[in-house]
């Protein structure tokens, strides 16, 4: 969370030295030069809090999170998302830097800050747990920190949990229907 906290602010920064950097005012050649060395230290922060935090997380989340026998398989499938997701930003970047100018990394800064939430609420503290407490915790259904109106449409108190899928009863799927 302090990787998204971090890129944030240098990302807030870099948007700051670049729309004083494209403003029509004419500014004189100190405060380019110091606009100039703002923009570049928002950069090397940005890849820092990145490197520092959210670039390790596909290679070390999923070892804490799946079992050993199907880690290769899964090792693979995040390795497969994360290039995934690079190519995209690569492609999206010249498409929000001709749109939105000084601002294209706003839709970045935006989704940080959904992973601020994301990571706050939903994803569970692993740090001191065995590989066997963790897929407790990820298997076992769980009371949100989201009141329960927030998942059910009809606002009531009855939470009925879905059973882990090593433990599913698809036959209730063909009673159901």
């Amino acid at each position: 969370m302090v990787s998204s906290l971090g890129m944030i602010v240098s990302g807030l920064l870099l948007t700051f030295t670049l729309q004083q950097s494209s403003s029509s005012t004419t500014n004189s050649e100190e405060y380019s030069s110091i606009i100039a060395h703002l923009s570049v230290s928002a950069v090397i922060l940005y890849v820092w809090f990145f490197e520092m935090g959210l670039g390790p997380i596909p290679w070390f989340v999923v070892p804490e999170l799946v079992e050993q026998k199907v880690l290769a398989t899964i090792m693979s499938i995040s390795c497969l998302v994360n290039w995934i997701c690079n190519i995209s930003v690569g492609m999206l970047f010249p498409i929000c830097e001709l749109k939105l100018g000084a601002y294209s990394f706003s839709p970045f800064l935006a989704f940080l800050a959904f992973t601020i939430g994301y990571t706050w609420f939903l994803l569970p503290e692993t740090r001191g747990r065995s590989p066997q407490d963790i897929k407790q915790i990820v298997t076992t259904p769980k009371l949100s920190k989201f009141p329960t109106t927030f998942f059910h449409k009809n606002g009531s108190n009855n939470i009925q949990h879905q059973q882990p899928m090593s433990s599913f009863n698809y036959s209730s799927i063909k009673e159901s229907i």
